[in-house]
Order: C-alpha cells, then sequence, then structure tokens
C-alpha cells in the first residue's frame, strides 16, 4: 500500500468543516441577491451612524469616520484604559476589542464596536453600557483640590464632567 503524499495529507486538513457549509451556502446566496445586500449595506450604515452620533453625545467618547461594519473609538482621557473597559463590558455581555489587539500603534485608549445589525436595541444596549462604564470611570477622577469644578476646563477631568452631568 502506497503513503499518500505530503499534499494530500495537508489537504484533509484545510477542508471545510461540514458546520460550515450551511453557513457558506447562506453567505453565498446572499451576495447574489444584490437587493438583499444592499438592504443589509444601508441598514449597517445607519446603525452605524446612530450609534456613532450616540457615543459622541452621551459617552463623550471620539469616534473616527468609518464606512465599514466596525467603528474605532478612542476613550476619554480620564476613563480607565481600553483593556479595562472591555473587560467590564463583557460582563453586560457587551464584546468590544481594544485598539492594541488590532495593532499596538492604536494604543490603550482605543476601542473597536462591531455595528451588529440586530436593530437599535443592540445600539442601546451598548451606549447603556458604556455610557455606566464611562461615567464610572469618571466619578473616581481625582480633581485637584482648590481647582474650580464646575463652568470651567480645568481639573483631571476636565470639560467631560460637564458633558456627563447632561446625561
Amino acid at each position: 500500500m502506497r503513503k499518500p503524499s505530503t499534499l494530500t495529507c495537508r489537504r484533509r486538513h484545510l477542508q471545510t468543516p461540514q458546520r460550515a457549509v450551511p453557513a457558506q451556502v447562506a453567505a453565498v446566496a446572499a451576495l447574489s441577491s444584490g437587493d438583499y445586500y444592499n438592504t443589509q449595506y444601508r441598514l449597517t450604515a445607519e446603525l452605524r451612524e446612530q450609534l456613532a452620533a450616540e457615543l459622541r453625545d452621551k459617552c463623550g467618547i471620539v469616534v473616527f469616520p468609518s464606512v465599514t461594519n466596525f467603528l474605532l473609538c478612542e476613550l476619554p482621557a480620564q476613563t480607565a484604559d481600553a483593556a479595562d473597559i472591555v473587560r467590564r463590558a463583557r460582563t453586560y455581555e457587551v464584546f468590544l476589542r481594544t485598539g492594541e489587539e488590532i495593532h499596538l500603534s492604536l494604543g490603550q485608549r482605543t476601542i473597536r464596536i462591531a455595528v451588529i445589525n440586530k436593530g437599535p436595541e443592540m445600539n442601546r444596549k451598548i451606549i447603556e453600557v458604556l455610557s455606566t462604564l464611562v461615567l464610572s470611570s469618571l466619578s473616581r477622577c481625582d480633581l485637584r483640590p482648590g481647582l474650580p469644578r464646575t463652568g470651567t476646563r480645568h481639573g483631571y477631568c476636565g470639560g467631560i464632567i460637564d458633558a456627563a452631568q447632561r446625561l
């Protein structure tokens, strides 16, 4: 009996697992349906823009422009770092990624938020969790004694506290 070639052995490992075939068939069907694909693209764009606006307005998070199905964001300087926010968000079943997981140059203040086509409910949950985490980080800010606390941009928390009080 002949020993199988190295290529034959490797090909066995490269084959698609049977459980993935239905997902691949569905993906090909979706891509071949222009109407479905265009609808999903528009829905993702709408959800992304809504999420970006709420992150800026309600959480004080800087959102970088995007045409993808995710947002790259910078946390306010006074909050916990991205790794801590991501870890704590998981306890609320909100799954984010740190910018450093994408590339180290993005630093410790960036997070990546996927835009999921599950309607506005998912966006609401993300905003609720992130605003809770950002506000709880801000409440631990140390304002220097003697510096004005309202109506100015002084202190470690700067104007972020003003934004947080409006929520």
